[in-house]
């Protein structure tokens, strides 16, 4: 039977009244997979190495930063000595410190990386930084283990804003190959999604029909398609149906009724309301208004 990963709790790490814990040190060769009860940043300064984050490997090299959530299980193995300053932040720093920032508060939510349900895959907890931001992390490194060093006159609230500029400049990393992902996914899906409903606007689809032609959860699905089309599944879907309904209304021939039944929608209400949404009247009076001008 697999053991369970040891547990590191804040205390064997924190002091109470700091909320926080900066350390430099050298990585173990192999250091056994645990998890731990506070958020950790890892930024490495010299080296490299593997990074085991929730049993995925990652490789890790010199100018490299690593975001650890509450709970991930976590182990690394040095390969070339490899060195690293570790920031240790409690709940009660987290709550206290960065509780003011909306930066903070977007990446500790974004950092379980369970927001992005079926995008877990795309999204490293290694983050690779290069020209200017890793010179800027490497700044923003270095001053917040000079603060915590010296613990100077309000170093508590100082060492609070270097780590939010820290946790500011990983979210936009987050944010910036999340973008990324969300357009290599559609890319994979778009033309099978698309053609499905052109195949089939003309009766009820769900989300989550469409959602499992694409093997993503309703959600990650429906984020990536409004991101990719710069609209919701359902608008598109009512916009089919729209420009449907307005082709019959041409040829003459057809009740609302019919229409409506020809779109997929079962209740005549629905027609109505949809043609109020995209032209403000209501079918019939659009038809004559095709017919007026010969559109």
């Amino acid at each position: 039977m697999e053991d369970r990963p040891y547990v590191f709790t804040a205390d064997k790490w924190i002091n109470s009244d700091e909320k926080i814990y900066v350390t430099r040190h050298v990585v173990q060769k192999h250091e056994k997979p645990h998890t731990h009860e506070f958020i950790e940043i890892e930024y490495v300064i010299n080296g490299s190495g593997y990074q085991y984050v929730n049993g995925k490997e990652y490789y890790a090299e010199k100018g490299n930063i690593l975001f650890l959530n509450f709970g991930d299980v976590h182990a690394q193995t040095s390969i070339n000595k490899m060195e690293v300053v570790d920031c240790i932040l409690s709940p009660g720093f987290v709550s206290s410190e960065l509780s003011y920032s909306e930066n903070a508060m977007d990446i500790l939510t974004l950092s379980s990386f369970k927001v992005f349900s079926n995008s877990i895959e795309n999204i490293t907890p290694v983050i690779k930084l290069a020209g200017k931001e890793l010179i800027e992390m490497e700044t923003l490194i270095e001053l917040i283990e000079d603060e915590y060093k010296h613990k100077k006159t309000g170093y508590l609230t100082v060492l609070g804003g270097y780590v939010n500029a820290v946790l500011a400049k990983i979210f936009r990393c987050f944010k910036e190959n999340d973008n990324i992902n969300l357009y290599n996914d559609m890319n994979k899906i778009a033309p099978e999604v698309l053609r499905y409903i052109e195949e089939n606007y003309n009766r009820k689809l769900t989300l989550k029909e469409l959602a499992d032609i694409s093997f993503f959860n309703p959600t990650y699905f429906s984020r990536v398609f409004k991101e990719c089309f710069g609209k919701t599944v359902t608008q598109y879907i009512n916009e089919k149906r729209f420009n449907a309904a307005v082709q019959l209304l041409k040829e003459g021939n057809h009740t609302i009724e019919s229409i409506s039944h020809c779109i997929g929608y079962k209740d005549k209400k629905q027609i109505y309301k949809l043609f109020k949404e995209f032209t403000g009247t209501t079918p019939e009076k659009y038809r004559l208004q095709i017919q007026k001008t010969g559109l």
